[in-house]
């Protein structure tokens, strides 16, 4: 593991998921079926990167 994929994260606030949901629940998402709308400060991509040597 290399010491960048260590650093932290921040922290995904419960106002974060809550704008989430209230977008998902509103007419603007009509159009979204089938999908996972990911509320994770962008860890996902972080801990996917390619080190850059």
């Amino acid at each position: 593991m290399q010491a960048r994929n260590l650093l932290p994260v921040p922290w995904v606030e419960p106002v974060d998921v809550a704008n989430a949901v209230i977008f998902l629940a509103s007419e603007e998402a009509r159009y979204i079926t089938g999908t996972q709308l990911v509320v994770d400060a962008a860890s996902r991509r972080r801990r996917h990167e390619r080190p850059t040597e």
